[in-house]
């Protein structure tokens, strides 16, 4: 088993380490940084930032979170005059900044959801004959038999059945305007439908 204390960077690597993460929080590549820092290769500052800021896991959170605010800050710095004199780029880049901000921050407010109330059977009924009455009964047959579990009844009752007057099929229709011919029962499964 490895030596917790053996592992654990001197004051000087954790020295370097910081200034790692503020070179790396100014917006500098990792091979910059190793450059100036004096590591090998971009590998060295990377892994040494990574150490420091997982240590406390807490605390390496709101590191992050800190070092992406100076980032954003850094690039609201660099448009908001450009932003402010007119330029929609760069005004743009400024509200995207800023929206990322908030997020970071959870400075958004939670959006509020209204639902409607519950609608009575009675109210869903009346609305449901009213969208079917403006229906081409072909149309709505055709829909109808792809239900699972339909009866056959149901689609051979006389409202269903029959076409609007006129040559328009577009027409509202009234199942009490169709006159029924005289084998069409009214009901057309009495065990089903009827309530004796």
């Amino acid at each position: 088993m490895s030596n917790p204390r053996q592992n654990a960077p001197d004051a000087a690597e954790r020295e370097r380490a910081h200034e790692a993460l503020k070179l790396r929080t100014a917006g500098l590549q990792w091979s910059e940084i190793a450059e100036r820092v004096g590591y090998t290769d971009e590998s060295g500052p990377r892994h040494a930032v990574n150490r420091l800021l997982s240590r406390q896991e807490a605390e390496s959170v709101e590191t992050y979170r800190e070092v992406e605010r100076r980032r954003l800050e850094l690039v609201m710095r660099g448009h908001i005059a450009a932003a402010v004199s007119g330029d929609v780029n760069a005004a743009n880049v400024v509200l995207r900044t800023h929206d990322r901000i908030s997020k970071l921050f959870g400075l958004d407010a939670p959006q509020q959801v209204e639902i409607n109330p519950p609608v009575s059977d009675t109210e869903f009924a009346t609305r449901m004959a009213e969208i079917l009455s403006v229906l081409d009964p072909r149309t709505l047959r055709q829909a109808l038999e792809g239900l699972p579990g339909l009866s056959t009844a149901l689609l051979n009752a006389p409202g269903l059945s029959a076409l609007p007057e006129g040559d328009d099929t577009r027409e509202r229709f009234y199942p009490g305007s169709v006159a029924l011919s005289d084998d069409m029962h009214p009901c057309p499964t009495p065990e089903e439908w009827c309530n004796p």
